[in-house]
């Protein structure tokens, strides 16, 4: 519907000022437009999950070359709800029609056309994050994920989810659901045919799954290191060690994420908020609060403090 037979409605033009300035706020492009329509509607509406960013963006038809001006370091994943949408990169060309998704270079330039009226959802997480998940993430820049049937219908299902259901999210699950897309998301790279791996040997797999509740059950614990799991678990630290070398992450690095990743939905949740950066950070087992920061901030690009803002904020 053209919106300028709403009386008091802004001209086209100023629409498609504001709405392209959004995005390349939300984006932290530079843009340049090739096409638009004489009449054009849109809207830009952002969702903050916890650690996870959810993006729309709706318009009536655009094309437009996009640059990239700093902002922090995510993994961008377009998903095309409504409507086709044509992305060029220098890695890749693609169209996404509705009900499939890709990732996209969050660092380079792209040009995007979407040649009739869209809705898409980009969902934007932490790249630490993801490259805990699985570290060959960047091999599937590009490729077109079905999300209509498998493990990527079921990571596309509960996004779609998510944002129907983004204004009515309590403030302290919003954190566990970012976990769980998260884990989704990377359920979803593991089963692409790139990035297959023979199954582990049944003991191997067997001894990671005690290391791994092992350290969930300790995780507290400041003393928490491959001494105490060799100990506890009656394997040597050479094994252990071994047994984690095929993983996305070695032991303690894993072990430090998992620390990082409770603290931040703790910091996230209003229920906390009554305690300390440095209390929060203690009970998660680290004992050094400027060293807690400087990990924190060089995993979410934010200080822990910002963290808590934003969730206040809310």
């Amino acid at each position: 519907m053209e919106h300028n037979a709403i009386p008091g409605a802004p001209p086209t033009r100023d629409r498609f000022g504001a709405w392209l300035a959004r995005i390349q706020q939300e984006f932290h492009v530079t843009s340049e437009v090739i096409a638009a329509p004489p009449r054009f509607s849109g809207a830009v509406k952002k969702h903050e999950i916890g650690r996870m960013t959810l993006i729309g963006v709706t318009g009536t038809a655009y094309a437009g070359s996009h640059a990239r001006r700093g902002g922090p370091n995510t993994v961008n994943v377009l998903m095309a709800m409504r409507g086709s949408t044509h992305v060029v990169q220098d890695r890749f060309d693609v169209v996404l029609h509705p009900g499939e998704y890709c990732i996209l270079d969050a660092a380079a330039s792209s040009v995007a056309t979407m040649p009739a009226p869209f809705h898409n959802v980009i969902a934007l997480f932490p790249m630490a994050d993801v490259d805990t998940v699985l570290p060959s993430w960047r091999q599937s820049i590009g490729k077109v994920i079905q999300g209509r049937s498998g493990a990527g219908a079921v990571f596309f299902d509960a996004v779609r989810s998510i944002v129907r259901q983004g204004e009515t999210l309590e403030s302290d699950s919003r954190a566990s659901i970012a976990d769980a897309a998260l884990d989704l998301f990377g359920s979803t790279l593991l089963a692409l045919p790139d990035n297959r791996q023979p199954a582990p040997p049944h003991m191997e797999n067997f001894h990671r799954m005690r290391i791994k509740a092992f350290v969930r059950e300790h995780l507290r614990d400041p003393d928490l290191g491959v001494d105490m799991l060799a100990g506890r678990l009656n394997l040597s630290p050479r094994h252990i060690h071994r047994l984690f070398k095929s993983e996305p992450q070695h032991l303690m690095r894993w072990v430090w994420s998992e620390r990082l990743r409770h603290c931040y939905g703790d910091l996230s949740r209003l229920s906390q908020r009554y305690r300390t950066v440095a209390q929060i950070a203690f009970a998660w087992g680290f004992n050094d609060s400027a060293h807690f920061s400087r990990a924190f901030r060089r995993r979410y690009g934010l200080a822990p403090s910002e963290v808590r803002q934003r969730a206040l904020a809310r």
